[in-house]
């Protein structure tokens, strides 16, 4: 009973239960303020069942990213490593064939293009994993575009497409990027030892953070772009705001040389993705 209890809870933390409900919030969030579907619509059964898929995709690919990268993950954060230990590495593969196929069945029950693009982004996700996680720059890019896909199913479920949608795609993209790039800054260790070709093993530490530097300066100039467009005056004002965690953020890194420095630097862009994600709220009229 207790291994039951202990594998149950391996489980949800496998699958990373508050990163999967943040998914389900900026899902609602984007048909309702960004794309402004009517509120009715949002209680459409297809419309749920599209989120559930999107959610056991999330899921399974969490799953599989831990099994592939336990190695890795040993050395980078013993501490949290499930696969493995919580979890037999059989049960998790058997967890994420499961999720897949039922999340591309749910997709084709409601639409055969929905279907497709669930069993695309499967196989993308099984791929990162085992592959593309370790390519120079591939890895980032990809995670980028699968948080944008996220935003951007909801989008072409409905039809509905605006310039507001175009912003948060790129806001995710940059910012995902930016926060894959501290965690290979973070995880250069592990990823060096088992030949993972990330930016910080291939290209160094300074050239990393010089990257960050850049997505940073190309997100300021699209946030200003996108405020001095359609978005509303009350917009600029809560990005002003923001401005000094950016500016405390660029500052930490700097000096940044430690696992402890970097993990506080990943936490500190998690805050950020969560501002913007707050900031879809000013679009309420």
């Amino acid at each position: 009973m207790n291994h039951l209890i202990s594998e149950i809870k391996g489980f949800t933390k496998a699958i990373r239960v508050p990163h999967l409900l943040v998914i389900v919030v900026v899902q609602f969030l984007t048909a309702l303020y960004i794309i402004k579907v009517p509120q009715e619509m949002l209680l459409n059964l297809e419309f749920i069942l599209l989120i559930g898929s999107i959610i056991m995709l999330a899921a399974a690919g969490y799953l599989i990213n831990d099994y592939y990268d336990q190695k890795i993950d040993l050395i980078n954060r013993p501490d949290r490593v499930i696969v493995g230990i919580h979890l037999r590495r059989r049960r998790v593969l058997m967890a994420h064939m499961g999720l897949s196929i039922l999340a591309v069945m749910i997709g084709l029950w409601i639409d055969r293009w929905l279907g497709l693009f669930n069993f695309f982004a499967s196989f993308i996700l099984w791929l990162y994993s085992n592959y593309f996680r370790r390519i120079l720059l591939l890895g980032n890019i990809l995670v980028g575009l699968m948080h944008v896909m996220i935003i951007l199913v909801v989008a072409v479920y409905f039809h509905i497409y605006n310039i507001f949608l175009l912003a948060y795609c790129l806001f995710t993209f940059v910012a995902i990027f930016i926060r894959e790039v501290v965690k290979d800054l973070r995880g250069i260790k592990g990823d060096a030892i088992h030949g993972a070709k990330t930016i910080s093993v291939t290209w160094g530490i300074r050239t990393a953070k010089k990257l960050i530097y850049i997505s940073i300066f190309c997100a300021i100039i699209l946030i200003t772009y996108f405020l001095g467009g359609s978005f509303p005056a009350n917009s600029g004002i809560y990005f002003l705001a923001f401005l000094p965690l950016l500016f405390w953020f660029i500052f930490k890194l700097i000096s940044a040389d430690t696992q402890s420095h970097y993990r506080t630097l990943k936490k500190s862009v998690d805050w950020i993705i969560l501002i913007g994600i707050l900031s879809i709220f000013l679009l309420h009229e």
